[in-house]
């Protein structure tokens, strides 16, 4: 296995039902749909519905999820809106892997931004996505200590 998350194989394309962690702990994002923060059954639809690559993959995300999120921001910084773009991208698919609906949908406008030319605006977004990959991380390491 790669260290690359970032394309999810989904044959459906569309997650499951929530079954957990439905509700975030922060209000992040509020100018998006409520989402889930976490979506058990789509994460076990993207790893084939085998627990030990949801957890391989949930402990790479916890490692690489925060150095993600920091090149977004950098590229916010440097106005560069191509990499706003490519890193935001890289986020979602991860995100879109593990069910994180909430960092998922807060990716895409972010990249959707950079795809635009621009990143102005980026930095609420960016708070947003922030407290969204908080919520998500801390669902994912409840996920790591729960029975497969």
């Amino acid at each position: 296995m790669t260290d690359d998350i970032s394309n999810p194989v989904d044959p459906a394309g569309s997650p499951a039902m929530p079954t957990r962690d439905a509700t975030p702990a922060s209000s992040a994002g509020d100018e998006l749909p409520k989402l889930p923060v976490f979506v058990r059954d789509a994460a076990m639809t993207h790893v084939g519905d085998d627990p030990e690559v949801l957890r391989s993959i949930a402990e790479m995300f916890l490692e690489e999820g925060p150095k993600r999120l920091a090149k977004i921001g950098a590229a916010v910084q440097a106005g560069d809106a191509g990499g706003l773009e490519s890193s935001a991208h890289s986020l979602k698919g991860s995100a879109a892997i593990l069910g994180l609906e909430r960092v998922r949908a807060l990716s895409l406008a972010l990249e959707e931004l950079g795809e635009s030319g621009s990143v102005a605006g980026a930095e609420a977004r960016m708070e947003a996505l922030s407290g969204a990959l908080e919520d998500g991380m801390a669902a994912l390491r409840r996920e790591l200590k729960s029975p497969a």
